[in-house]
Order: structure tokens, then sequence, then C-alpha cells
């Protein structure tokens, strides 16, 4: 486990969030060019409650000092995120190599995606107002009568 976040905070890119890799795991980020791998705010988020889970075990096995650590890369991450993800009423999903935000209000089609709008309360990275918002704008924007979209 301390590998896999090793690697994480190892491969971030300029706004501090990971790297897919050369896709994410439910679509391929980064078709459109090979100079760099792009950022998910979804794979940020994961990361986020991770480190939380971590900090619980490190927690209930009696190590504060470790469990310390891993919050601290909670907020470390959360802040990073809020930072550059919040799009005003949801959060982007990922960044390309061009530090452009993707799934934003300012895009035509697709300006919302439902995974960084889940994770950011699963991962305890919104503050309460936000997590609200998030998931009302996801609500507002993706329900169907067959789903969420």
């Amino acid at each position: 486990m301390m590998a896999a976040l090793g690697f994480t905070l190892a491969n971030r890119g300029p706004h501090g969030l990971p790297r897919s890799g050369f896709a994410d795991w439910d679509d391929t980020l980064n078709v459109d060019t090979a100079r760099a791998w792009p950022r998910a705010s979804g794979c940020a988020m994961q990361f986020c409650r991770a480190v939380l889970d971590l900090a619980e075990l490190a927690d209930h096995l009696g190590r504060p000092e470790e469990a310390a650590r891993f919050k601290s890369m909670h907020d470390e991450m959360a802040r990073a995120i809020n930072a550059c993800a919040w799009d005003g009423s949801w959060y982007a999903r990922s960044f390309d190599d061009d530090g452009k935000a993707h799934r934003v209000s300012s895009e035509a089609r697709h300006r919302i995606n439902l995974i960084p709008q889940s994770w950011c309360v699963i991962g305890e990275v919104a503050p309460l107002e936000r997590a609200k918002l998030a998931m009302a704008s996801s609500h507002e924007l993706l329900d169907t009568p067959y789903g969420p979209a």
C-alpha cells in the first residue's frame, strides 16, 4: 500500500493531481495526445478515500503518527483538488496536457461527469456546501428515467 501511495504522490501533474497513466479506468482521457498523461480529479479523490481508510487503520493499530501522516496526505490532496477542479457548481473531470479542465460548464457537451461528483463525497474532499451543490448539479444535469447518464 505504501508503494502505491508513493507512486501516486511521485506521479502528479502541475495541479498536484495524480496522473492517470496511459488511460483512466473508465475512459481513455489521453487519446488525443501523447505528450504527457492527463490528470483526473476522480483518481485524486479516490486517493483521498484510501488515505482516510489507512488513517483509520493506523488509529486502530495504535499508530497515531502514521494516522496523522495519512490525514495530512488527504488534506494536501483535497486542497489541490479544491484549488483547481471546482468549476462553480461541480468538479471538473480531468485536465489535459495543456492544463485545460474537461467536463466543465464552458463545454458545449458532456459538461459534467458523475465520477468526481460522487467521489468528492466518498473521498471527503468537498466542503459540505460544495458537496451538496455537486450532487444537486449531478441530479439536475445527469438524471434520466433510467438512472444517471
